[in-house]
């Protein structure tokens, strides 16, 4: 009955998500035809997977091949949350994991949260049917904070009544009610019917389990009169079913009967072969409570057929077993004995298949645990190598940043330094200028001390005179260019030490007159500055200029000869 109740619940959410208004089957074949876009094609196989459950599922791998081959994520991702719940009712619960599994990765990757939330239900309805109660209700709440992240408030009253039924097989009835009552509410709000005579039947299903049948029936009638109301057959014949149990309990027989002829007529009606055996096994209980054996016997000897020949076994043990109890009540020692023999024959056949089907959960499970694990652990990895990636990358960033700032701070004072050098150069510079101005000045003085002389010369009356005064006049001019000169040169050598030694490896053809020449020009001064230092004509420094060009082999007559000796 719980994987019944769990498929029941997991068909309705995918039917509420889905589409709320799909077609006849038949009526889309050609329309399936006639699509031209792929978006159009998988619209229509998710109406056709719908209305067929016998060719559901192929039409929903259909569906998510198309979506796949085409890039439509949402296709996809809607054709697997269909292929989840039909795996499901199937019980490939391998098939199902892996594809709410899939359903969840691509919906986190998309940003759907309500389809996060579908995944979720999914893997909390299997592991709700491994028996891995805690684990499905994570899922289950995990499914419910996301409906309540997005206020979709149908879906956090279907997570709410999974929640609840959840705790309903734990037998954690207070738990069960009020996850019930709290998913009733939202479905009254929402004015979801549908939603609203489901937890009113699964509230009545816990307090019949409770033995509060006054409750439950008042709940069941409640549940049966919005069923009525929205012409669904299905539920009102499986309602007046319970109703019938429920006053079979209390020994109200004639209202029992009521109910459970009036299921029998519903379900005749809609060919519902299984629960007409139900139904049937249903009136075996009430004849045998009623002791009306044989009635009861030929009753549950026609669900014991017809059950053995459809193949519902739960039902074929349950009519064996009414019809054991029916045998011993009439003293039937032999048919009590042949029935026993089958209730247990059935009952091991059932034992094989649920060992059968744990064992294919349990494969499933372990299978899943394993790659959910194999998942997490290169995660891990991945995590671990992006925190060592992250590390790296800022060591580097830092390191990167001390050295250009060690660099920055290198060329600051190499700028400082220079700037330094070039302070200092220019102090001597101008050091130098002043002492070159300091030597014209006293040049002046000797000339003009040597003119006197030559004026005194004139004036001499004696030959030895004459002569005394020229020769004092020459050597008076001789030792002042020589001493100009020396004072210079010092301190040119103090200031542009390496100028010479420079000039004389890429010109080794110059000579003193040269350098001297070379290093007046380097100071910036003019053929007029240079002629009043040494005592020469302008003219004649020209000429001089002119050669020390051609020594140079400088022969453009654009190119400044002060800025070429700048540059040596």
């Amino acid at each position: 009955m719980s994987i019944i109740l769990s498929i029941s619940l997991l068909f309705t959410v995918v039917q509420l998500h889905g589409s709320t208004n799909s077609p006849n089957a038949d009526s889309l074949q050609h329309p399936l035809k006639a699509d031209k876009t792929p978006e159009e094609k998988i619209s229509t196989l998710m109406m056709l997977s719908g209305e067929n459950m016998g060719r559901a599922l192929s039409d929903a791998l259909k569906t998510y091949q198309l979506a796949e081959r085409t890039g439509n994520d949402t296709g996809k991702l809607n054709s697997m949350l269909r292929l989840v719940w039909l795996y499901y009712t199937e019980t490939d619960y391998k098939q199902s994991l892996d594809y709410a599994v899939r359903t969840k990765e691509l919906a986190e990757k998309l940003g759907r949260k309500r389809e996060i939330a579908l995944a979720l239900d999914a893997l909390g309805a299997i592991y709700d049917d491994f028996g891995d109660h805690d684990k499905s209700s994570e899922f289950f709440f995990k499914s419910l904070k996301l409906y309540e992240q997005v206020n979709d408030s149908r879906g956090i009253a279907e997570a709410s009544s999974r929640i609840g039924v959840s705790y309903y097989k734990q037998k954690n009835y207070p738990k069960a009610l009020e996850y019930f009552f709290i998913s009733l509410d939202l479905a009254k709000k929402t004015n979801s019917q549908d939603g609203v005579a489901s937890n009113l039947n699964s509230i009545a299903n816990v307090y019949t389990d409770q033995h509060e049948f006054q409750k439950a029936l008042g709940t069941y009638m409640e549940a049966l009169t919005i069923a009525v109301k929205a012409v669904d057959l299905r539920r009102e014949g499986s309602i007046s079913l319970s109703i019938g149990s429920t006053y079979l309990k209390m020994r109200n027989f004639n209202l029992s009967i009521e109910y459970f002829n009036r299921a029998l007529t519903i379900f005749t009606k809609l060919s519902n072969q299984l629960r007409i055996t139900k139904c049937q096994v249903q009136f075996g209980e009430y004849y045998l409570a009623t002791k009306e054996y044989m009635k009861g016997f030929h009753i549950a000897g026609q669900a014991l057929e017809k059950s053995r020949e459809l193949g519902f076994k739960d039902v074929e043990l349950s009519a064996a077993l009414i019809l054991h109890r029916l045998s011993l009540a009439m003293k039937d020692t032999l048919k009590a004995y042949h029935f026993a023999i089958l209730e247990n024959q059935l009952k091991d056949s059932l034992a094989s298949g649920e060992k059968q089907r744990n064992l294919t959960k349990l494969e499933a499970q372990y299978q899943f645990d394993k790659e959910q694990t194999r998942k997490a652990i290169m995660q891990q990895r991945k995590d671990y190598f992006t925190i060592i990636s992250i590390i790296i990358l800022l060591s580097t960033i830092t390191i990167l940043f001390l050295i250009w700032g060690r660099q920055k701070a290198k060329a600051k004072n190499a700028i400082l330094e220079k700037e330094s050098l070039q302070k200092e150069l220019d102090f001597k510079n101008k050091e130098m200028v002043i002492n070159v101005m300091s030597l014209m000045k006293k040049n002046e003085m000797l000339a003009d001390l040597s003119e006197k002389l030559i004026k005194i010369d004139n004036e001499a009356s004696t030959p030895e005179g004459k002569d005394t005064i020229k020769k004092v006049a020459k050597e008076l001019q001789k030792s002042q260019e020589e001493e100009i000169w020396k004072e210079f040169s010092m301190r040119f050598k103090e200031v542009h030490g390496e100028f010479y030694d420079k000039l004389l490896f890429k010109f080794p053809t110059l000579g003193p007159n040269d350098l001297k020449l070379c290093a007046f020009l380097r100071l910036n001064m003019s053929s007029k500055d240079i002629a009043a230092l040494t005592g020469q004509r302008v003219s004649s420094l020209e000429t001089a200029r002119h050669r020390l060009r051609q020594k140079l082999g400088i022969s453009n007559s654009d190119v400044n000869l002060i800025t070429f000796l700048s540059q040596v």
